[in-house]
């Protein structure tokens, strides 16, 4: 390992790692001193020139300040006595409350009594309903028991009836097979049977319709013939009346100049005011 060697002494490598730290703390130590000392200096300087500034304004303040504060302490004694007044007051009302808790203690300590003995005689009666439950509970466990019994033999039972019911119900659905296959046959030889005669009753039915339609058509040349005949005599009619009419109108008209003529005669006449 290196060493340095000054005037006889050696610093061997391990020892100047130490040393130069320290070296550097105590240059950093006297640096600081120096820097210390320096601004002391400054400050005296600067305390050497200062000049003491007008101070009456900071005075009056100061007074009003102690005024204010005079006011301040008087209102705080009057908090202070007023405080000592509520103070008393809940010193009372506290003994009133310890008084009325001591009074509720005892109350509840009789009624924990109380309940105790109620609690006693409730679990008395409680354990005599659950002996009676568990009797009544033993009593319905052995009656479900020999309900499910009885209901296994009747379950037994209507399985065979079933089975029996299906064979029969079996056996009659082939019957009504067999017999609905005969009612087909037979209503299939039927349905031919009316085919055929519905196409013989169509045949007279056509030739029918086909008369029916040769005597309405000759009708209708015969109907056609009486409208005519008709209108010629209703034609006639109505000449016939029209001529009669006009023969009426004309006797009317000479009717009626004759009675005029008549009533004229008879206002000439000198002897009508007679």
């Amino acid at each position: 390992m290196a060493e340095v060697e000054y005037k006889g002494i050696k610093v061997g490598g391990s020892k100047l790692l130490l040393i130069i730290p320290l070296a550097g703390t105590i240059i950093g130590f006297l640096w600081g001193g120096f820097e210390a000392y320096n601004r002391y200096l400054l400050m005296e300087k600067k305390i050497n020139n200062f000049v003491s500034p007008d101070l009456s304004h900071i005075e009056n303040h100061m007074l009003m300040v102690e005024g204010e504060l005079a006011v301040i302490s008087e209102q705080f004694n009057n908090l202070k006595e007023a405080d000592l007044l509520v103070n008393e007051v809940i010193r009372e009302q506290v003994n009133s409350i310890k008084a009325s808790v001591a009074n509720v203690s005892a109350s509840v300590h009789d009624s924990k009594i109380e309940l105790r003995e109620d609690l006693t005689s409730i679990e008395s009666t409680m354990d005599k309903q659950e002996q009676r439950m568990k009797d009544d509970l033993a009593a319905v466990e052995t009656t479900v028991e020999e309900q499910e019994t009885r209901l296994k033999d009747d379950v037994a039972a209507i399985e065979a009836l079933m089975d029996a019911t299906e064979l029969r119900v079996d056996e009659k659905l082939d019957s009504v097979k067999t017999s609905m296959d005969q009612q087909e046959d037979r209503i299939e030889l039927d349905i031919d049977d009316v085919e055929t005669s519905i196409d013989a009753q169509s045949l007279d039915v056509k030739s029918t319709l086909s008369q029916v339609e040769k005597d309405m058509a000759e009708q209708e040349q015969r109907n056609r013939q009486n409208i005519k005949d008709v209108r010629g005599v209703i034609n006639a009619f109505e000449i016939r009346m029209d001529a009669k009419i006009d023969r009426l109108d004309t006797k009317i008209e000479t009717l009626e100049l004759n009675l005029d003529n008549k009533i004229k005669k008879a206002l000439l006449n000198p002897l009508a005011g007679n």
